[in-house]
Parts: structure tokens; sequence; C-alpha cells
């Protein structure tokens, strides 16, 4: 690192010390993107960065970190958040590797800093090349391993109930089967399976 920023700056002292301002300012930023926590960030985007955390998925940082220093609005860094975060449960839940956006994240961060990309274009790139359609993960899903991803399978569980019980996304901790799929539930009703089949899960 220390030969990397020599290599930059050479002798400049005070664009070093612009350097290290810079590098104090965006840590707070960045420890906001960590806990999910932007001031000022639509809810929906927070709930996208709390999935990409829940996902293990820590790759864009530098993009989302370049969009919110380099002046981008807000809104449209959510926007940009929540197609990050599609694009991620997808290709998890068939088994692709996140690093695989890797080199899309740190390529495009500098561009978007110096203006040289937009939003839109980054959504759009982010469709055309690494968008995973419904009838592939339809397919795919049926031999996904999720034993060796205890992380992924809780992530699962917790959206399922989420989007059963939107109230509960606040107080919802640890999440198994037994929230899904109750051993004794008060009616079967809303799953639309037999006592039988509910018996043999």
């Amino acid at each position: 690192l220390y030969q990397q920023i020599k290599f930059q700056f050479g002798a400049n002292f005070q664009s070093v010390l612009d350097f290290f301002d810079n590098v104090v300012n965006e840590s707070e930023t960045y420890a906001s993107i960590l806990n999910a926590n932007i001031l000022g960030f639509p809810q929906e985007g927070l709930r996208a960065l709390d999935q990409l955390r829940q996902l293990r998925n820590r790759q864009y940082y530098p993009l989302i970190l370049s969009a919110i220093h380099g002046g981008c609005d807000k809104s449209e860094v959510s926007e940009l958040v929540r197609q990050i975060a599609s694009v991620a449960v997808r290709r998890a839940l068939i088994g692709k590797n996140p690093n695989e956006l890797e080199a899309f994240f740190a390529d495009n961060a500098p561009l978007l800093r110096k203006k040289q990309t937009t939003i839109l274009e980054l959504k759009n790139k982010l469709s055309e090349n690494y968008w995973i359609s419904d009838e592939d993960i339809c397919e795919e899903i049926k031999t996904t391993n999720f034993e060796d991803q205890e992380y992924l399978s809780k992530f699962i569980l917790r959206e399922f109930e989420i989007s059963k019980n939107p109230a509960n996304e606040k107080t919802l901790g640890k999440v198994s089967l037994e929230h899904v799929l109750p051993r004794t539930p008060e009616s079967i009703d809303d799953w639309n399976i037999s006592p039988e089949r509910h018996a043999d899960l």
C-alpha cells in the first residue's frame, strides 16, 4: 500500500493529505453501507443493502461509494442498489459465485466517480450481462446445493416469511423452518397442502 501511495503521489505532500482526508470522509459512508443505514437513503434501498449483507455480497462497495461521493442522487443510488440486490439474489439461488461481479464493480466505480458512465447505464449493463431469468432459476435451482450455504437457506426462509408477514420484518431474528412451516400450525389452509403432505415435510 505504501509503495502504491508513493507511486501515485510522489513528493506532493498536499495530495497525500487530501487523499487521507478523502479516506476518512469515505470511511463514514463505508460504515453506513456495512450497517445498511445510509442517512437519507430511501427505505427500499436500505432493505436491498440489508439483503446484500445477508447474502455476504461485498464486491459492490466501491461502486456505491463512488456513486455517493461522486454526487449521484441518493434515490438513483438506491435504485442501483436494488438492481444489484436483484441480480445477486437471482445468481445466489442457482449457485453463481458473487466474485464474478467483482471486476464489473471495480472497473465501473472510477468511471462513475468521474461521470464517464451513469447509473442508468450500469443498471442496463447488469440486466444485459448478469441477469438470471425466472425460467433459468426454476430449472437450475433443482440442483442447487444449499447444505453448505446455511446463510443462503436462512435468507430464503427470511424473505419467504417477510412476504407472508411484512410486519414481522423488523422483529425477525433467527429464522428456521419452524417459522415458515410450523410443526403444529393452527391451520394449514394457507399452505395449499394436505395434512399428509404437511406430516411428510
